[in-house]
């Protein structure tokens, strides 16, 4: 009896040398065979070929460059001080209102008041402004009382 042999292959069998046949004609052959006894046909198990691994991707190379920022943009909110900004308006209409008699008192007051709170918060500029034209306006005040005052005892003399 041939070694090479072994039993025809049955029907629904796979065929080929993993499962003992000829992958050609179908007969049983011995699985450390390298070639089928039958019809010739090399049987022998081929070592799998790997698959080819991907190259390994490797970016091109450029000359050093400085990344990109954009400036950053930060919007603070500024302190305010209402009370001066208040005061200093005020000082400014009592000045130029000094000719109505009654709004320039309640003005200039108005606006002395504000601006000396002013000065106790930050920023202080507006409230010392108005502060100092306050003052300003009180001189004018005092000067225009007291040239209607002597213009009032002018005319009473006259009489």
């Amino acid at each position: 009896m041939n070694d090479n042999y072994f039993h025809p292959t049955p029907q629904g069998q796979p065929v080929g040398p993993s499962a003992g046949y000829c992958p050609n004609c179908g007969t049983a052959i011995n699985p450390q065979s390298t070639f089928c006894p039958n019809c010739g046909q090399s049987v022998a198990t081929q070592q799998p070929v790997p698959y080819p691994q991907p190259a390994a991707y490797y970016p091109p190379q450029y000359a050093y460059q400085q990344p990109y920022q954009q400036p950053q943009v930060v919007m603070m909110k500024s302190p305010t001080n209402g009370l001066g900004t208040t005061g200093f308006i005020l000082a400014l209409l009592a000045i130029l209102v000094s000719w109505v008699p009654g709004l320039d008192v309640l003005m200039w007051l108005l606006g002395l008041v504000f601006s000396a709170i002013g000065c106790f918060k930050q920023p202080r500029g507006l409230a010392v402004a108005g502060l100092v034209i306050s003052l300003l306006d009180l001189i004018v005040l005092i000067l225009a009382v007291g040239a209607v005052g002597g213009a009032l005892a002018g005319c009473a003399s006259m009489m």
